[in-house]
This record gives C-alpha cells, sequence and structure tokens, in this order.
C-alpha cells in the first residue's frame, strides 16, 4: 500500500530559465529530478496535501489576485554559504510581497520552516556549486522572463512532485 502525496510548495515556475540551468539543475540540484520546474519558493513547507480543501485554495486565489504578473531579470548570481549556487531575481520585492502575504494568512507555515531570518527569493540551480558553474551561468546572463502564475506542487509517494493548482497572478474570480 503506498502513502499518499507527502509535502506541497508554493512557487512561482520561470520557464523560460530553463535554457540556462535546467541541465546544471538536473545535475546540482534533487529537485529537477522530482519534477518541479526551475522556480523561485513562495512558501515551503506548506500544508499537507491531505489538508489542502477549497477555503484554504480559495484564500490562496485571493492572495494571488492581489498580486500583479510582473517582468522578472536575472542579472547576477549567489551564494548560500559557499556551497547553494543560485539566480537571484531582480525585482525580488514582488516575491517578498507574496511569501509575506502567505505567512501571515497561514501562520502554520513559515519560509523554511524558519530556518531563515530573512526572506531572499532565488532560484536554486545547485546545491554543490562551483566557480565553473557560476562563470557559466553568468555567460547567460542577463536573462528576462516573466512571473504570471504560482503553482501549488504536492510530493507523491514516489518523490515526484506533481501541480496540484496553478493561480494566475492578478486575476479575479
Amino acid at each position: 500500500m503506498s502513502a499518499g502525496p507527502k509535502e506541497s510548495a508554493l512557487l512561482v515556475p520561470l520557464p523560460e530559465t530553463e535554457s540556462l540551468v535546467a541541465e546544471l539543475r538536473l545535475a546540482h540540484d534533487p529537485a529537477a529530478s522530482w519534477g518541479i520546474p526551475a522556480h523561485v519558493t513562495l512558501l515551503y513547507p506548506f500544508a499537507e496535501p491531505s489538508a489542502i480543501g477549497e477555503e484554504m485554495l480559495g484564500d490562496l486565489r485571493t492572495i494571488f489576485a492581489a498580486s500583479t504578473p510582473f517582468h522578472v531579470r536575472f542579472l547576477q548570481t549567489g551564494w548560500f554559504g559557499e556551497q547553494v549556487l543560485y539566480l537571484a531575481p531582480e525585482p525580488a520585492v514582488p516575491f517578498v510581497w507574496m511569501t509575506e502575504r502567505l505567512a501571515a494568512r497561514f501562520p502554520a507555515y513559515t519560509p523554511y520552516g524558519g530556518a531563515f531570518d530573512e526572506i531572499v527569493p532565488h532560484l536554486t540551480v545547485a546545491m554543490l556549486g562551483t566557480a565553473e558553474m557560476e562563470t557559466h551561468l553568468r555567460e547567460g546572463l542577463p536573462l528576462e522572463t516573466a512571473a504570471n502564475e504560482v503553482f501549488l506542487m504536492v510530493e507523491g509517494a514516489d518523490d515526484r512532485w506533481s501541480i496540484l493548482e496553478r493561480f494566475p497572478l492578478g486575476r479575479r474570480g
């Protein structure tokens, strides 16, 4: 007997970045092999999938309808410590705004489980990054894309993640 979905996350998919980051992510970020696209995380961990009902989905629709689609530029790389290599989105403010609204509405689910004091929007590329990887990324910058929607993704019993719901930004009703 297999277990049901285990975890969930809210993220902003950025498919136009895949041409630059897909190969590195697949080799160096386990999330890519689990089916999670290139993205900026808004809230993880989020609710256990079995706890996600219509009321919660309605609250999420309201939050994301209040956020306008926006253009994102990636101009630089960044590091968390000496190992985690990421791309830094500009502007970061809309990501922070949505994360703060989510954390206020769902206080039981703090960003990254409360492990960090500050919200730092980022697109993780490699969990064990190298200077060579960073050089490769920088050669592909600047990169521009649009943030148009949020995915609610859930982890299945097979450790693969799938989209449970898509929330367009700025669209009411």
